[in-house]
């Protein structure tokens, strides 16, 4: 288990990098948020919750001056955007108290990770997050870290971040006014059960899950059943998108919503 937190840490960071190469920062991520920047009312802040390991959102929230350079710029500051990364991310890291033999090389990350593997029964993760670059993970700040990302189960019960940003989210969702879920699946218990706690009663609620399927059967169709499962009550509006992110945001769908 702890080589394939690694392994997913690595895989998917070497993804991202060949990606950018490909959309040189264009993202749907940041098409979105600048519609929402366009939108927004009376300087209304948005939240940003993402269970992908990946950095692709982070840089799109960079683009509009929020820099990220330390874990504790996640919560801090009074920002425009507020993200929260409930699973973890390729550039995060959990600080390691164990000690490392003196015949590891702590100068090579590759090579303190692999014994940080081998010895996974015996490690002391600590609560510690701090940023990693993810190609030298292993070492940060001249301490011993390991990958801080959720391995990918269907039951998840805990969430793989600070507990600061935990909390931020509980006082955020009985705020939401509007929730629109893009290509989430609605099963993460644990991230339910806070929906279900704190989420108003009449949020719109936006779902954009791709087009049917091979069977005919609509992906948000099954989200919105889960989410009325889920939650104490039915949304009152949740409405379906009949296509993918890309479709919704070329189309003006997504402008709509949001000015809606």
């Amino acid at each position: 288990m702890a080589a394939i937190r690694c392994y997913l840490q690595r895989v998917i960071f070497e993804c991202e990098v060949s990606w950018r190469g490909v959309t040189r920062g264009i993202t749907n991520y940041l098409s979105l948020l600048r519609e929402i920047e366009c939108t927004r009312k009376n300087d209304e802040p948005v939240a940003l919750a993402t269970f992908n390991y990946d950095t692709l959102l982070d840089q799109a929230v960079e683009s509009f001056g929020q820099k990220i350079e330390r874990m504790a710029d996640y919560v801090e500051r009074p920002t425009l955007f507020r993200l929260f990364k409930l699973h973890g991310s390729v550039n995060w890291a959990r600080v390691v108290e164990n000690g490392i033999p003196a015949n590891i090389n702590r100068e090579h990350p590759p090579s303190v990770l692999h014994f940080l593997i081998g010895q996974a029964a015996n490690l002391s993760i600590s609560d510690r997050f701090v940023l990693c670059t993810p190609s030298s993970m292993g070492m940060a700040n001249k301490l011993p870290v390991f990958p801080a990302i959720a391995v990918p189960i269907e039951a998840k019960r805990t969430f793989e971040c600070p507990k600061e940003m935990v909390n931020q989210i509980d006082q955020v969702i009985p705020d939401v006014s509007k929730l629109l879920i893009i290509g989430w699946r609605a099963t993460e218990e644990h991230f339910l059960e806070k929906l279900r706690q704190g989420l108003r009663p009449d949020v719109h609620v936006y779902i954009v899950a791709g087009g049917p399927n091979a069977s005919g059967e609509h992906p948000g169709e099954i989200i919105r059943t889960h989410l009325i499962r889920s939650l104490r009550y039915q949304p009152v509006d949740a409405q379906i998108d009949p296509s993918g992110f890309t479709d919704f945001l070329s189309s003006g769908r997504a402008k709509e919503f949001l000015e809606s």
